[in-house]
């Protein structure tokens, strides 16, 4: 049996024609066929990482870019989810992407649906893991189940300060502090308890010190991004959805899916039980299996 072979590139830039960077990181297999992936909120490119020899297992190698603000990519005065858009266009004829599979985890899944609006010939198949909806219903927003997620879709302009200092305090916790912390958000979901216990320490908190590289000017304008309103209506999006969700998701209620699911024509939507918001990790195979075979 041969050896297979797993590329790590965690710290790559493209040049965009405004002159920021973007940066993002490749992981699995050199040569694999390529995949692109959207980081959650909070995260950055660093939070596809634990994958990487699954993917060169299948031969393929995704590619995560960081939002802008976050990680290595360079602030942007617009963020939007329709400038992300653009971004991704140039992204993916820099490195000559066409055609291939797009998905998403969690706060990532908005940028995920604009994406699948605007540059539908862009993709073979699209899909969405612990989704997120519109933000336009405060009972929603209050069925997230972490605080900060809570604070920062709900934090007055005003307050910007508030949040830049939580944020701040919150990711100099160090690595053992962190895991732990993420692990009491979670009891209630066994399946997320029982994944995060089981990461290392680099692969339960990398992302989200990397998320804040910079600062954590380029996490809030991410959330902030979501929470206005998202510039297409998802009725109009025309193009096949695939919609994972975890029924004992408490992070990203199964509630904005089933809404998703409702309001994008083309959405198929899959719950999955005994499965968190970090059904990724539990259920790869058939998420990623969708996206290629």
């Amino acid at each position: 049996m041969g050896t297979i072979h797993t590329t790590v590139r965690d710290s790559l830039y493209v040049d965009l024609s405004d002159g920021r960077r973007m940066g993002f990181a490749e992981y699995g297999h050199p040569r694999g066929n390529p995949i692109l992936y959207f980081h959650g909120g909070m995260s950055c490119r660093l939070d596809i990482a634990w994958a990487a020899d699954q993917f060169a297992s299948k031969g393929l190698k995704v590619i995560a870019p960081d939002r802008p603000g976050i990680g290595l990519s360079d602030p942007s005065s617009e963020c939007s989810l329709l400038n992300w858009v653009a971004d991704v266009e140039e992204l993916m004829d820099v490195l000559r992407l066409d055609e291939i599979p797009l998905f998403g985890w969690s706060l990532g899944t908005p940028y995920v649906f604009a994406c699948a609006h605007s540059l539908p010939t862009r993709f073979s198949k699209i899909a969405s893991v612990g989704s997120c909806s519109t933000f336009d219903s405060p009972e929603y927003v209050q069925e997230f189940g972490l605080f900060l997620d809570r604070f920062l879709i709900t934090c007055p302009p005003n307050f910007r300060w508030l949040a830049k200092l939580l944020l701040s305090v919150s990711t100099k916790a160090p690595a053992h502090m962190m895991k732990g912390l993420l692990e009491s958000e979670v009891t209630r979901s066994p399946s997320d308890f029982a994944t995060i216990r089981a990461l290392s320490m680099r692969e339960a908190t990398d992302f989200i010190y990397g998320s804040v590289y910079q600062g954590p000017d380029g996490v809030i304008d991410d959330y902030w991004a979501v929470r206005e309103p998202w510039g297409f209506s998802l009725s109009d999006i025309g193009v096949e959805l695939l919609l994972y969700h975890g029924e004992e998701d408490i992070i990203a209620p199964i509630s904005g899916a089933t809404r998703l699911s409702e309001l994008i024509p083309g959405a198929r939507l899959t719950t999955i039980p005994r499965a968190g918001h970090f059904l990724l990790h539990t259920k790869f195979d058939q998420v990623i299996d969708s996206l290629v075979k």
